[in-house]
């Protein structure tokens, strides 16, 4: 090789721009009620953004203070969806999954995600949706049916604003068992199963 075309080549390596690791941090587990302040110190911190699950914006004064603290401290958010669930029951329980019918997470999701990617439109600095999604007691046609759905609606509403959204391995959903996990990626690659190939994981892998 030429001293000039490894002259060229050495270039363009100086030139790629290094990957950024953004942290996130969750509100689990943290009791202080959300304010500008608490942003603020998590800012300080040295994170980018947050993670929050429905509670945190179920109402519309929640969600203005969710927003409003979001940009005054300058952080991004990543909203977490729990398929029929994310909201109390008469008895002030909260519901992690309410249901074990594929129709009622379909139409869940699709309510939630237009939900999360209007409230990313009002903070400055972005964000993206993290999903709990469907049931681990789904056999594989319910289980790749929903995801044929829920994939679908990502495209129609959260790909043109360039919002990413994720599936996590987590306990009592769809990816919890790293060998349902393996089984539902290499359904997808058949050529009679839905095309999956858009899917994005999430990696707890606490949960395995």
């Amino acid at each position: 090789r030429s001293s000039a075309s490894q002259q060229a080549t050495s270039n363009k390596k100086s030139m790629t721009k290094p990957k950024e690791l953004r942290l996130i941090k969750t509100l689990w587990g943290i009791d202080e009620p959300m304010s500008p302040q608490l942003l603020k110190s998590v800012k300080a911190e040295g994170y980018h953004g947050i993670e929050v699950i429905r509670l945190a914006y179920l109402t519309a004064d929640s969600r203005e203070l969710l927003i409003s603290s979001l940009n005054e401290a300058d952080l991004a958010i990543v909203f977490q969806i729990h398929t029929a669930g994310g909201y109390f029951e008469d008895n002030n329980n909260y519901v992690y999954c309410g249901s074990y019918d594929v129709q009622d997470h379909q139409q869940d999701f699709a309510k939630q995600l237009v939900e999360c990617i209007q409230l990313i439109d009002e903070v400055r600095q972005g964000g993206r949706i993290n999903v709990h999604a469907g049931v681990d007691a789904w056999n594989q046609q319910q289980a790749t049916g929903f995801l044929k759905f829920c994939l679908n609606q990502i495209e129609q509403h959260a790909k043109s604003k360039n919002i990413t959204v994720t599936f996590e391995t987590h306990r009592q959903r769809l990816f919890g068992s790293p060998f349902q996990t393996r089984d539902l990626l290499s359904s997808s690659s058949s050529a009679a199963a839905p095309p999956l190939s858009s899917l994005r994981l999430n990696a707890d892998l606490s949960h395995w």
